[in-house]
């Protein structure tokens, strides 16, 4: 059965668009078959090393997009200081990564990003912690 779907991707994988995105991985990860690199997603998960998350995190979340979807619960299990900006179709910013409106993600993420890096500059400074700071300036 696997044998017979890496054929069928292969299939694909020789045209010059619609295979781009299984040539990119497969050469990213350094793998010869296609069957290969699927094998390897089964070690990319969160389960176990989310409560590991320690520092700020900003979750963006596009409504339409459907690769995000999981966007919630992941922000639900992190235990670390954290933002969830949604992102809507009527700003513009509703597709996968926010494509159609990336100033709109640049402004909203470098607004999010401001106080946490003045938070790490205070605690280096001070020798407090990250989280202390980083949650007061958001208050």
């Amino acid at each position: 059965m696997l044998e017979a779907i890496d054929a069928l991707i292969r299939l694909r994988i020789n045209h010059p668009t619609k295979g781009w995105a299984i040539r990119r991985c497969m050469w990213v990860h350094g793998v010869e078959r296609p069957i290969d690199y699927l094998r390897l997603t089964a070690q990319y998960t969160l389960d176990g090393r989310i409560e590991r998350i320690r520092c700020p995190t900003l979750i963006a979340s596009a409504e339409g997009d459907a690769i995000g979807a999981t966007a919630g619960k992941l922000f639900e299990k992190l235990a670390c200081p954290k933002v969830f900006q949604r992102f809507s179709a009527a700003e513009g910013a509703g597709s996968h990564c926010e494509s159609g409106a990336r100033a709109l993600f640049n402004q909203r993420a470098f607004d999010w990003l401001d106080p946490v890096l003045a938070a790490s500059t205070a605690s280096a400074d001070d020798g407090g912690s990250l989280d202390e700071h980083y949650r007061r300036s958001r208050k």
